[in-house]
């Protein structure tokens, strides 16, 4: 699934407000990560210097935080695969 023996990268986890829907938040997150030097021609998954992705969306309906699930061809919500690593599970525990 994934490229061993590759180049460390810059990987992490934030928490963000946004009036941005999901589709159009993971078309920033991609332009970032483009600025910062990802080349998306490349190997899925191979050598990059920063790998962003959307692992959680509420929507917010008054007062009520509503989640979000999202399955396109583009993007799932919540992230398919956070359960397999450890710097996403580690900040959410706490």
């Amino acid at each position: 699934m994934y490229l061993e023996n590759q180049p460390a990268f810059l990987n992490g986890v934030v928490e963000i407000e946004t009036n941005l829907k999901p589709i159009a938040l993971l078309d920033r997150v991609k332009w970032v990560e483009e600025k910062l030097g990802r080349n998306f021609s490349e190997v899925r998954n191979g050598p990059r210097p920063v790998d962003l992705d959307l692992l959680f969306c509420d929507r917010i309906d008054g007062s009520t935080s509503l989640p979000v699930i999202l399955d396109t061809p583009t993007l799932i919500v919540p992230h398919c695969s956070m359960q397999e690593r450890d710097f996403v599970l580690n900040p959410l525990v706490e």
